[in-house]
């Protein structure tokens, strides 16, 4: 009853890509016997996991039965075994592809072709090893396209986890030039008194600069990048420390670029370039400074004399490094016993700081700072007072929100 039934293997398929099942089997049934054909059917084994078959012909049953694909015509005489095999369309597994020819990643399987005669005989004939090669297309890498934000405080180094991951190609991943290229964009920093932010490695060795033109790295602009080499197989993870820009707050983006293809030994064949972009957002919350505290010429030692039962000012001022960085307190420290400690508060009136109390002859003196207007003096009922060696003044700062 069959005349012939071949395999046509050598016929490549790219990934994603469904064939047509007739362009691997040829089936034929003997001219001679063909009117006794009643029905014929084809099984398919050990297809890859996840292969799905099915039908654009009505007549052409399509089942799958627990690891077998059945494909039957019941009545042969409406169909013949060329025109069923050409209505039966087979995908494979997603993703599925030859890095590596020679067979062991090939879309394999083992048919079967049966024919059953009106009085109940059949004939059966079996192909084993059908092994096409399914050439690769290049998938994005996981994170493609994707934002992640970050967080970090003012002056604090943070780590930026770049996911290289490509869950489709797995380990057939080949980075071009095997390097990352990196920006970063601090326009939205609220600008601090120091220099840029930096990029290091995950030693913290700054990273190099590096210009590239159009068409330099395939899918990447033009401009200037950090640059880190990962190697052509690079790993699902790599890290890199990002410092923000010295005393600045707000945000900043860093915007992580590469291209990339799938692998494979293919002759001749290339799976295509991707480009690859992930940014992440930066968040830098606000912390406060060390507050400066000197005399008003910028000199660490205050003079302050007068005469008795007068208060004497202290001559002093506030630097501050950040413009929401703000005195909470003041504290002055190694003031002698029998000394009284005034400041002059927003209505203009001194008033009496506060004696925190001390140690042998000192004593320590706060004054809260929201209710300071400027003057700072120093009284003793007799005596003429020299404080420029006994006095020593600190100050606590508030972050203000800015």
């Amino acid at each position: 009853m069959i005349a012939s039934f071949t395999k046509n293997d050598d016929n490549p398929q790219i990934e994603d890509v469904s064939f047509v099942l007739g362009d691997i089997l040829d089936a034929t049934l003997n001219p001679v016997t063909a009117s006794t054909v009643g029905a014929y059917t084809f099984s398919l084994t050990d297809l890859p996991v996840g292969t799905e078959i099915s039908s654009t012909n009505a007549d052409v049953i399509v089942q799958q039965i627990g690891g077998k694909w059945i494909v039957s015509v019941d009545d042969a005489s409406n169909l013949s075994p060329e025109d069923a095999l050409d209505a039966v369309t087979v995908k494979p597994p997603k993703d599925f592809s030859t890095n590596i020819t020679g067979g062991s990643q090939d879309f394999a399987f083992n048919a079967n072709f049966t024919a059953l005669d009106r009085d109940g005989g059949e004939e059966r004939v079996q192909i084993n090893g059908v092994s096409i090669e399914v050439k690769p297309v290049t998938d994005p890498m996981d994170a493609n396209g994707k934002t992640t934000t970050v967080a970090t405080d003012e002056d604090t180094s943070v780590d930026i986890n770049i996911n290289l991951k490509n869950s489709a190609d797995g380990d057939y991943v080949v980075l071009i030039d095997g390097k990352l290229y990196i920006q970063v964009n601090e326009s939205d920093l609220k600008t601090g008194t120091g220099p840029a932010g930096v990029l290091t490695d995950a030693n913290g060795v700054p990273l190099d600069e590096v210009t590239l033109g159009d068409n330099d790295v395939d899918g990447i602009p033009a401009g200037t990048y950090y640059e880190l080499d990962v190697g052509i197989n690079p790993p699902d993870n790599v890290t890199v420390k990002y410092t923000p820009a010295e005393n600045a707050d707000g945000s900043a983006t860093i915007t992580v670029n590469t291209a990339h293809k799938e692998a494979t030994d293919v002759p001749g064949y290339d799976s295509g370039t991707v480009s690859y972009e992930h940014q992440y957002t930066v968040e830098v919350s606000a912390q406060p400074d060390n507050l400066s505290i000197t005399d008003s010429g910028s000199l660490s030692t205050a003079t302050a004399t007068g005469a008795e039962d007068t208060k004497v000012a202290i001559d002093y001022k506030i630097t501050n490094i950040d413009e929401g960085d703000k005195a909470s307190a003041i504290t002055l420290d190694n003031i002698p016993n029998g000394y009284l400690v005034y400041y002059t508060n927003s209505s203009g009136v001194d008033v009496l700081a506060s004696n925190n109390g001390g140690s042998g002859d000192n004593n320590s003196w706060s004054i809260d700072a929201s209710k300071l207007n400027k003057l700072i003096a120093a009284k003793k009922a007799r005596h003429r007072i020299s404080l420029s060696r006994l006095l020593k003044m600190s100050v606590l700062l508030s972050l203000i929100s800015r």
